[in-house]
């Protein structure tokens, strides 16, 4: 479903670097995070604003030229596919414009982007984006568990 006001999708400028940061702040209260993320505007600027960015960042703007939406991704390897795949890091779309298309138009262009390369997301269990992924084509890895060593800050 389409939302009645249009929507531009759009790689993130460094204007853009405040509203992503408070909507990165928003997800993780969403998601009912351990602690709030580390990401900052000196990040922003060094991993993803840079001329070799780390990591890209699409938003989606509302016709006053307003974020509503984001999604980050970066490049990966798989050694055992011996291909670039690509891993989307998160996807957050603001609660006014949930359920009118915003998540699957900024999910859109990477997908066509990257047609030949496998695309990864995490879901956190219980979360219902799972269900999201599942309608656009992405099927659940159960024979994978996520095992991380966490740096000390």
């Amino acid at each position: 479903m389409a939302h009645p006001e249009p929507i531009t999708i759009c790689c993130a400028e460094r204007e853009d670097g405040a509203s992503i940061l408070s909507m990165l702040h928003e997800l993780a209260a969403w998601e009912g995070a351990p602690f709030q993320p580390r990401l900052c505007q000196s990040t922003l600027e060094r991993d993803v604003f840079a001329a070799n960015p780390k990591l890209h960042i699409l938003v989606a703007k509302n016709s006053a030229g307003e974020n509503v939406g984001f999604l980050s991704y970066y490049q990966n390897y798989s050694s055992w596919e011996g291909a670039p795949g690509i891993h989307i890091g998160d996807l957050w779309v603001t609660r006014a414009w949930r359920d009118q298309g915003v998540g699957a138009a900024l999910l859109e262009p990477v997908i066509d982007a990257n047609q030949h390369c496998r695309i990864d997301v995490f879901v956190i269990k219980g979360n219902d984006a799972g269900f999201f992924y599942e309608r656009r084509g992405f099927t659940e890895q159960t024979q994978w568990r996520l095992y991380r060593n966490e740096p000390v800050p």
